[in-house]
């Protein structure tokens, strides 16, 4: 039994949430009497329960759409239905559970935004403005509540994303300079449709698209964005302002991981890496991409440096941090070296996805 003593340990300590889904979601069990223990443990974790208080009687989570959360409640801004549903999402919570269906349902009443009037809600794809309904149907498809009939235009949306990047020469030929505010900085020209962290999401949670033709497309285009790494910190251009869009992050996807071990944690680098690696790991692309295929070996060899568990001592306040975009973590706090729990899980999670992880490998 490979990494043993790291699987038994992550299954006697770790969170409730981590015992949870390495059992769903790793391991590939039904349901059984230990994993309905661990599930409800997950119920009772407080930084669930207070998420759940979140929510109003409307079945509606936090005060507006298109923002994130802190579990520990340490924030005196507006909460976002996106960051709170993902958070239990994440932890675990089945999207059987009726306060889950209630949430995901007011999200489906015409008045679903709310009073949001950010620049954000802009509806322009030709310029790389994706709008609301393309965000809200991204996390809509985390718990499996869109039909084909209404995820269909958004995949199409996105495989066409994806495509537009063989028709580019160059990063240069796709930005222009743009002055605003007394600074100048980088946009993309009008007509161009990058990929973002949304695309990517749709990807992730979608059956919808894989058939063979698709992921051939999906797979150049990713491929495309390996060539263009590293990427740059390129605005959106609307009217007379900018928006920064939900860029893929970290921008050089044909990283080193051993160059980001040996810098441990530099601002968000780690955690961005386990989001969007994960992404490319639940679409099945990673064997697919050398560079990505790469760097899944390397994670499976930080495994092995760590005898099961990953082995670099990582910060707390980026992977806890539940943002639109980022946030992983399911131990409540990384003191006395629980953080090991977190990446260890994490790191299991998308060597599964990725096909490098078979069940046999660990039980």
């Amino acid at each position: 039994m490979k990494w043993e003593n790291a699987l038994d340990e992550l299954l006697a300590e770790a969170n409730p949430s981590i015992k949870y889904r390495i059992y769903r979601d790793i391991l590939k069990e039904s349901q059984s009497m230990k994993m309905e223990r661990f599930y409800a443990e997950v119920l009772q974790d407080p930084q669930v329960k207070y998420a759940f208080s979140l929510q109003s009687a409307d079945g509606y989570f936090g005060d507006v759409f298109h923002a994130g959360f802190i579990p520990k409640g340490s924030h005196y801004g507006k909460f976002g239905t996106e960051g709170i549903m993902r958070f239990l999402f994440e932890k675990g919570i089945e999207p059987s559970d009726p306060r889950i269906r209630a949430g995901l349902e007011a999200l489906r009443r015409d008045s679903w935004l709310g009073q949001e009037k950010g620049i954000w809600c802009v509806y322009y794809k030709d310029i790389g403005m994706y709008g609301p309904e393309f965000i809200r149907t991204a996390l809509l498809s985390m718990f499996g509540f869109v039909s084909d009939t209404e995820m269909k235009p958004f995949i199409c949306d996105t495989i066409k994303t994806f495509e537009d990047l063989y028709h580019i020469s160059s990063y240069d030929s796709m930005i222009e300079d743009f002055k605003y505010g007394g600074r100048c900085y980088k946009v993309y020209k009008k007509g161009v449709r990058f990929p973002e962290y949304y695309h990517l999401k749709m990807l992730a949670f979608s059956d919808l698209w894989r058939t063979e033709e698709n992921q051939l497309r999906v797979i150049a285009g990713v491929k495309r964005l390996v060539e263009f790494s590293p990427l740059q910190e390129v605005r959106v251009k609307y009217k007379a302002r900018w928006l920064a869009p939900g860029s893929i992050r970290p921008f050089n996807l044909k990283v080193d991981l051993g160059d980001l071990a040996a810098a441990g944690w530099i601002r968000d680098n780690w955690e961005q890496w386990f989001m969007t690696f994960e992404h490319f790991a639940r679409m099945g692309i990673v064997k697919c991409v050398p560079e990505l295929n790469n760097q899944a070996s390397q994670l499976f060899d930080l495994l092995e440096e760590g005898k099961g568990f990953f082995p670099l001592n990582l910060k707390e306040e980026y992977f806890n941090r539940w943002g639109a975009y980022l946030g992983l973590a399911l131990e409540n706090n990384w003191k006395n070296g629980r953080a090991r729990y977190d990446l260890t899980f994490r790191s299991l999670l998308i060597l599964s996805y990725a096909g490098l992880l078979e069940s046999s490998t660990v039980i």
